[in-house]
């Protein structure tokens, strides 16, 4: 993979002119926004092995030690199907309540060093890297429990549910690769 290929048309123009020498600052700080804002939305450990070894439609993977964190709100699928009597505005405020949800146990995650790897409806999967990763994980799904009390009863426009959180772990060896487009 090329540089360029990675950068905004007008910054491979520039490069390819390569008229600027104080130019080249910018690439770098767009560089390393591309890669923070891909962080946001893949976990780390790809991030970082996409962008140091780019090779495009190969597959390759890698066996990391680590503990895998699965969190699955209970309760949800009760208080969904009585707000979709509502209609956009249930499915708004469903949306507030799940993001509100998701928001505070993501932070924990990540205090703790843990990826997001997927969100699957209520639930999600989350990574915690190394030897020291089944400690942070465990620590990480104590503060998660605690955190939801918050989230204990939820009061709604179609009256208030109770919900909970179920949390599985898993510590060994896991495949994380990447495979062709």
């Amino acid at each position: 993979m090329k540089l360029d290929s990675l950068l905004l048309p007008h910054y491979q123009r520039n490069l390819a002119l390569n008229k600027d020498p104080e130019f080249a600052p910018k690439i770098i700080d767009h560089i390393v926004a591309v890669r923070a804002a891909l962080k946001t939305y893949l976990p780390r450990y790809v991030v970082e092995m996409v962008t140091t070894h780019p090779v495009p439609r190969v597959v390759s993977g890698r066996f990391p030690h680590g503990t895998v964190l699965f969190a699955d709100v209970s309760g949800f699928t009760v208080m969904s199907q009585q707000m979709s009597v509502l209609g956009k505005e249930g499915a708004e405020e469903i949306a507030w309540i799940v993001n509100s949800y998701f928001n505070a146990i993501i932070k924990i995650a990540e205090r703790y060093g843990g990826d997001l790897i997927k969100f699957g409806g209520d639930a999600l999967l989350v990574f915690f890297g190394g030897e020291t990763g089944a400690h942070r994980a465990v620590t990480a799904a104590r503060e998660m429990q605690l955190g939801m009390v918050d989230f204990r009863s939820v009061n709604t426009s179609q009256g208030t549910f109770p919900m909970g959180m179920k949390i599985g772990l898993a510590t060994g060896h896991v495949f994380f690769a990447s495979l062709a487009d």
